[in-house]
């Protein structure tokens, strides 16, 4: 572990740095070849509504997992990581090399660094939603998420009054990210007022299937979060959907969805949504691939 310029401490060979004082590091070092796995099993209820939580840290506070491969496991209740309002990070590495902490505190992989896997199941729950919805970030080689998971942040139901800044949702994937029977979304809840946040995806490749959703909707007052995609493989949607847009109570503009890859393929129903409303403007749908196949019963409209 690094200390800026004060020195580093290593478990190993464990030195203080110089400052006996000093608490924040600024880098990460893996110098061993096979890291750590970390599974969270945590199904934890809150104690006054019996809402499952699992791992929790207080609102408006951070929480990160950095290690090798990262496995959330919800144990079918929604449950697994909660940092409301804050920011949560899991990084996933897979050898020996630096990650490095960024001046506001975010993780920063650099491309030196060899990552691990990451994979969300059985109804896992990873959720920054408030006032102020927080921050989710991931970098890993591989992501699933399957079985019911959900990744949420956004601005929460019933804020009136309070015109608020969702934080982004930003996956950082060097191989594939598996969406299965699960969703991602960034939203602006009912009576919520504020800027919806975006959804940012960067990856190989992406397949969404099985009636899962990566969806940046509106419910409330204000315009929507934007949904980026760029893969340098396939992207696949196969019964499922890609929604950037304003629910019929919604007021504002929707997002907009902008997709760069190798191929696009959308099949079995498939739905490409960033529709307005009488409240609001539609947002704009960009796919700009080298070839795209739409099947039976694909669905593409504003």
């Amino acid at each position: 572990m690094q200390f800026g310029e004060e020195g580093r401490f290593s478990a190993v060979d464990p030195e203080a740095p110089s400052s006996l004082l000093t608490i924040n590091p600024s880098a990460y070092f893996f110098n061993q070849s096979s890291t750590g796995q970390i599974i969270n099993r945590s199904t934890r209820s809150d104690l006054v509504d019996g809402t499952a939580l699992g791992l929790r840290v207080p609102n408006n506070e951070s929480l990160t997992l950095l290690g090798g491969d990262v496995s959330i496991e919800g144990g079918g209740m929604l449950s697994g990581l909660t940092a409301l309002g804050g920011r949560i990070e899991i990084g996933a590495a897979g050898g020996p090399g630096i990650v490095e902490l960024t001046t506001d505190r975010t993780l920063r992989f650099l491309d030196t660094v060899p990552r691990a896997n990451i994979s969300l199941k059985d109804g896992a729950l990873v959720n920054t939603i408030l006032e102020n919805g927080g921050a989710i970030n991931f970098f890993a080689r591989e992501l699933d998420i399957l079985n019911s998971s959900i990744i949420a942040t956004g601005i929460a139901f019933n804020t009136e009054g309070r015109d608020s800044q969702s934080g982004d949702i930003y996956l950082d994937v060097v191989g594939l990210i598996r969406l299965e029977r699960s969703a991602i979304g960034n939203i602006i809840g009912q009576n919520g007022i504020g800027r919806g946040g975006d959804i940012k995806i960067s990856s190989e490749s992406l397949t969404i299937s099985s009636d899962s959703q990566l969806t940046t909707e509106n419910f409330g007052i204000g315009n929507g979060g934007n949904i980026y995609i760029s893969s340098s493989g396939e992207v696949s949607v196969n019964n499922g959907s890609i929604l950037s847009r304003l629910n019929e109570q919604g007021t504002g503009d929707a997002g907009s969805i902008l997709i760069r890859s190798g191929s696009f393929r959308a099949d079995d129903g498939a739905r490409i949504n960033a529709r307005g409303n009488r409240n609001g403007n539609a947002g704009s749908i960009g796919i700009y691939a080298n070839s795209i196949f739409l099947g039976n019963g694909t669905s593409i409209d504003k």
